[in-house]
């Protein structure tokens, strides 16, 4: 199982990790200088002595590095939203969340952090927030924990619950193409270029060719380690350390976002269906002209080229730009429905609710070069 953490800067994420697993989280000398994680941050630890390796990530709360918490997100089983006693609810707390609930993260759970810092009456003022918080969405009763990381309160509760927990979390199929999100990608002394992340789908054996990035380079698994732990044969739902070789490898060619795919998996595309979903706390309409970012972190894309903008359309015929290679995949770089040339904007931001599949593939039959008033009325309903 791989848990996660979501929540405000300076509400004890990396604190709470450490008193779950006696290992420090910021290891990065710019991160204890300024006190604040920076980047993501890996540990795995079992939750008892005779339970099985844990993978948990530390992910950073400011809104500056909120990229960075998106990519730790990514293919977490279980999640524990930290809010601090004496803060409560805070924006990062409500961004954090929403991503969560993007994300489609089947498991939540709620840490109310500083437990030592504030009264009683405090404390049940911040359950209170944080239902109201919950109530709209998937995880309206989800479990609370009142912990303190300093003093060990609490601890030991959330620890069993995270054990039940693991017993709980549906195993997921492994068949299928190997899929990994490269988070990092470092250099070895003495093995070569490394890169790690979470195995969406499949299994990895060594010596298995994979395709690498947008360019869909070949490259062999010469050694793994999955759970931090040498393994011959990792599979979907692990942390995965890969040992690549290929001619002419260079670490600068690898890039968090990028991905490694099976080989029958890699295909080449130039249009994508979107399925658009609101949140329930989204204040403003989604009107004609709204711009929409899908990151290209969060689904199965490479980093590079992420922008593209609509002026690769032609006057008399609007489609979607040419991206490069999205990898056999459902999702593909980010768009910004901006002009008025381009038929995605023309229609399904037209619609004012959110989009079904049906309503948005409903684009790729719209030719016409009026106003987008016009194209909306030619696009299937």
């Amino acid at each position: 199982m791989i848990i996660g953490t979501a929540g405000h800067i300076d509400h004890g994420k990396t604190a709470l990790l450490e008193a779950l697993t006696g290992q420090a989280g910021d290891r990065r000398r710019e991160e204890r200088e300024r006190g604040i994680t920076i980047d993501l941050g890996y540990l795995y630890a079992p939750l008892t002595a005779d339970a099985p390796l844990t993978g948990f990530i530390d992910v950073p709360g400011h809104e500056r590095f909120i990229h960075n918490m998106l990519a730790g997100a990514q293919g977490i089983d279980l999640v524990l939203l930290v809010v601090a006693a004496d803060d409560g609810v805070m924006p990062q707390t409500r961004e954090h969340l929403a991503i969560v609930e993007l994300l489609g993260i089947p498991e939540l759970r709620v840490v109310i952090s500083k437990c030592d810092r504030v009264e009683s009456a405090r404390i049940e003022q911040v359950r209170k927030q944080i239902r109201r918080l919950l109530e709209p969405g998937p995880y309206a009763d989800a479990q609370m924990f009142e912990v303190s990381s300093h003093s060990g309160e609490g601890i030991d509760e959330l620890r069993q619950a995270l054990l039940l927990a693991q017993d709980e979390v549906l195993e997921r199929s492994d068949r299928g193409g190997f899929r990994l999100d490269i988070d990092r990608a470092f250099s070895v002394s003495g093995a070569g270029i490394v890169v790690t992340g979470t195995a969406l789908a499949g299994q990895v054996t060594v010596g298995d060719t994979l395709l690498l990035g947008q360019s869909g380079k070949p490259v062999r698994v010469r050694g793994l380690h999955a759970q931090n732990q040498t393994a011959a044969q990792a599979w979907v739902g692990q942390r995965v350390a890969l040992n690549l070789s290929a001619e002419k490898l260079a670490l600068e060619q690898i890039h968090r976002g990028d991905w490694l795919l099976a080989e029958w998996l890699f295909a080449p595309t130039q249009r994508i269906d979107i399925d658009l979903n609101l949140l329930n706390g989204e204040t403003r309409n989604f009107e004609h002209f709204s711009p929409v970012r899908m990151s290209p972190l969060a689904w199965p894309c490479s980093k590079a080229a992420a922008w593209r903008r609509a002026s690769a359309c032609s006057p008399s015929f609007c489609s979607t730009p040419r991206f490069t290679p999205c990898m056999g995949t459902d999702w593909c770089y980010a768009i910004r429905a901006r002009s008025a040339r381009w038929a995605a904007a023309g229609c399904w931001t037209r619609l004012h609710r959110p989009a079904s599949a049906a309503a948005v593939r409903g684009w790729r039959s719209c030719r016409s070069s009026r106003a987008p008033t016009r194209w909306s009325k030619r696009c299937p309903r």
